[in-house]
């Protein structure tokens, strides 16, 4: 139970993952945004809380894209890895498809897509960072950018 872990302790972030791979989208939402509430600067965190609140809240309430463009926002300073970009992209490519801004939806596709096989951040950790997303989400993201074909994956990725 989330009242039970001590405050400031990163397992709220874990436990908001677990509860959204088990779609309990309500858990997932209190605790990203008690982890919010706790480590506002993100310290002890993976530092994707904003991205993933944001992903839950665009599957929970699909009519609310205030929040979730603020969220988005609040995540570009935080990201690192490539991976953590594309999905940033993708929920801003996500968002702009549902308001009707054709444009936006484009850049931030394409802005996602060209990450797919960027080249590793990390010469001593090829994986790390890497964009590891299904074929069914490059096919979609390639349709919301406007551009023909689905981007192949390089061997590292699942395949």
């Amino acid at each position: 139970r989330s009242a039970d872990i001590p405050r400031g302790h990163p397992s709220h972030e874990h436990l908001g993952d677990i509860c959204r791979s088990t779609g309990d989208l309500a858990g997932a939402e209190s605790s990203y945004r008690r982890v919010l509430d706790l480590s506002p600067d993100l310290s002890g965190t993976t530092g994707e809380v904003h991205r993933k609140l944001g992903e839950v809240l665009l599957e929970a309430k699909p009519n609310d894209f205030a929040e979730v463009e603020q969220l988005i926002a609040a995540a570009r300073p935080h990201i690192v890895f490539n991976t953590s970009a594309f999905r940033a992209n993708v929920l801003d490519a996500c968002v702009a498809a549902a308001i009707g801004d054709i444009e936006r939806r484009r850049a931030s596709a394409a802005a996602a897509l060209s990450l797919v096989d960027a080249p590793s951040q990390f010469s001593r950790h090829p994986t790390v960072g890497l964009v590891d997303a299904s074929p069914s989400l490059l096919a979609e993201v390639a349709a919301m950018a406007g551009t023909p074909g689905v981007p192949t994956r390089r061997w590292l990725r699942r395949k």
